[in-house]
């Protein structure tokens, strides 16, 4: 599978080159034949000038149209399919592979942003995104709770981040989305991940504690654990 989505992008890219190559051709030959006509032949007729606009144009509309297709092409590279599951708390963001097959389980990772971050920070600043398709997993980037400053977050530990002691339940509400992803599609139930910056490496770690029967491993990246380890 993964070298059939190499060889998909890789021709999608490269027909993309090849209508750019094309388009810059067209673009060199608009300018340097315009000047070229214009200086050798001195005697133009009104006919002739507006015939030369109308192919000239023709030429830098096909470059237009090849940098238009570029972008679109080359974006359509990274193809991974975007869905929304609600499971008390408002719309979170999944990404599955646009190859998806739901005969074939895949691995299921979560992404927890760090203390006053977001699910668009991480997806801005991780590019997880893009790899959902190469390596064939899904991806879910949650949101925390917001406090009474707007600040979002995760009741990890005592040690980060409920500041304002909401005493909110994050680690059985990460569970019950863990379990609806698995009820909504086909999930390799001993390849269940997470990952965190920060407040999200606290609440990472809170989830391996808690739920070691689901959880397969986890990455805290500057985050840490309990203030008591007892």
């Amino acid at each position: 599978e993964s070298l059939m989505l190499w060889a998909r992008h890789t021709a999608r890219i490269s027909f993309a080159y090849f209508l750019l190559s094309f388009s810059a051709s067209s673009l060199h030959y608009f300018f340097f034949n315009t000047l070229t006509f214009i200086l050798f032949n001195k005697l133009i007729s009104v006919d002739m000038i507006f015939g030369l606009i109308f192919v000239k144009t023709l030429y830098l509309m096909e470059t237009i149209i090849g940098i238009v297709l570029l972008i679109s092409l080359v974006k359509s590279a990274f193809c991974e399919t975007t869905v929304l599951l609600n499971a008390g708390r408002g719309d979170v963001a999944v990404y599955i592979p646009d190859s998806y097959d739901a005969k074939k389980p895949l691995p299921l990772i979560f992404a927890l942003h760090g203390f006053t971050g977001s699910s668009e920070i991480v997806k801005k600043h991780w590019r997880m995104t893009r790899l959902v398709d190469e390596k064939q997993f899904i991806l879910c980037i949650p949101d925390g709770t917001k406090n009474s400053k707007g600040q979002q977050f995760w009741n990890a530990t005592e040690a980060c981040c409920d500041l304002e002691n909401d005493g909110v339940d994050d680690s059985s509400y990460l569970r019950s989305l863990v379990e609806l992803v698995e009820a909504t599609y086909a999930v390799d139930t001993k390849s269940i991940h997470f990952m965190g910056h920060s407040n999200g490496g606290f609440m990472s770690l809170r989830m391996a504690c808690d739920h070691a029967d689901k959880i397969a491993s986890v990455q805290s990246l500057a985050g840490a654990m309990f203030l008591d380890a007892e």
